[in-house]
């Protein structure tokens, strides 16, 4: 008897074990299908075309995926599976026990980039909002600005960038005869935006950076999950960004030359009508030369710019010249990896 009792309590143990792993409240069973499959998630891709698993650049880098599986609607309570893929799980991502049938399926790429951890599906479900005409939509708010806009000297491969993908409406198929899982490809998309900004000295005398100022362009909150162009909060809040005592970093610039810097930022849409908008940039440097003034981004038709998409790079190119003289255009372009040898700013 004291056997079967040690015997029970184990197998009790090993079953709370495996439910807490999965994160869910409740399990599901099988939906609108009549059994259930495993599903087998595919090595994610980045735009479609770029592996983002065992790269160094934090750009691109992945180092936690969470992958959550809930039925075409659902409550706080249904979810099916909620499960963190990091270091060596990353190689094989199985997840077993999904109903045949229509589930929605949720990538979470670097989840602790936003502060964020979804092991409690409550927690997930808490930051789901109603966006109108939209639906339901994970909103991630930041309040502080504490985890952007981010230097390029700020990102840490080890925590990497946000990145996210969804599918609301994947068919889980009976399982054939050789029992072989399911494949799910999954595409991330980073959920922030790039900003290179390329100074160029045209002045016979080297300069070096002091200061730099940012229109109100920089959000405190974006939807999680790409769902529609111009896809922004509509009660998101902009706030202007002043950087200051560049000098210390030896930002300088020598006679006819340039300098870049990245600086990451969450998507924004902070123009609207025919207004002029807050895209705009200005700088201040050393010697006898006065602050050059906020000037608008421009493209190459003069308009300016209204909005910034994410997973977007802006190339920012700041033409510096006498009397306090700069000029501003922009252009957007794929994303690409770039190294800076220079110190970003503060």
């Amino acid at each position: 008897m004291k056997h079967n009792m040690t015997y029970r309590y184990a197998a009790l143990l090993a079953l709370l074990s495996l439910l807490l792993s999965f994160g869910c409240t409740k399990e599901k069973g099988p939906g609108n299908g009549e059994g259930l499959a495993t599903i087998r998630i595919t090595e994610p891709m980045l735009s479609g075309y770029t592996k983002a698993l065992y790269t160094d650049s934090p750009e691109t880098r992945i180092n936690t995926l969470r992958i959550i599986v809930v039925p075409p609607s659902f409550g706080p309570d249904d979810c099916i599976a909620n499960v963190l893929f990091e270091n060596d799980a990353l190689d094989n991502m199985i997840i077993e026990n999904i109903p045949v049938g229509s589930v929605q399926i949720y990538a979470i790429a670097n989840e602790a980039s936003m502060d964020k951890d979804y092991t409690d599906f409550s927690s997930f479900y808490n930051d789901i909002v109603h966006a109108g005409e939209s639906g339901r939509k994970l909103l991630v708010t930041d309040k502080n600005r504490e985890h952007f806009p981010k230097r390029g000297s700020e990102i840490d491969a080890a925590v990497g960038l946000p990145m996210s993908w969804s599918d609301k409406n994947v068919e889980i198929l009976e399982p054939d005869a050789s029992g072989a899982p399911q494949e799910i490809q999954v595409t991330l998309q980073r959920c922030v935006s790039k900003l290179r900004i390329i100074m160029n000295n045209t002045l016979t005398e080297e300069i070096k950076i002091t200061e730099m100022k940012f229109g109100a362009f920089f959000g405190d909150r974006f939807y999680l999950f790409w769902e529609e162009n111009l896809d922004v909060p509509a009660d998101i809040e902009y706030e202007s960004k002043e950087y200051t005592g560049l000098d210390i970093l030896d930002i300088t610039i020598p006679a006819n030359s340039s300098q870049e810097l990245l600086l990451y930022l969450y998507p924004s849409h902070a123009r609207s009508g025919t207004q002029p908008g807050p895209y705009t940039i200005g700088f201040t440097t050393t010697g006898n030369h006065d602050p050059y003034p906020l000037r608008h981004f421009r493209d190459g038709a003069g308009n300016e710019m209204s909005w910034i998409s994410r997973n977007t790079q802006v190339n920012i190119n700041a033409t510096l010249g006498a009397h306090a003289n700069v000029s501003v255009d922009y252009y957007v372009a794929e994303w690409k990896n770039i190294t800076i040898d220079i110190p970003s700013f503060n």
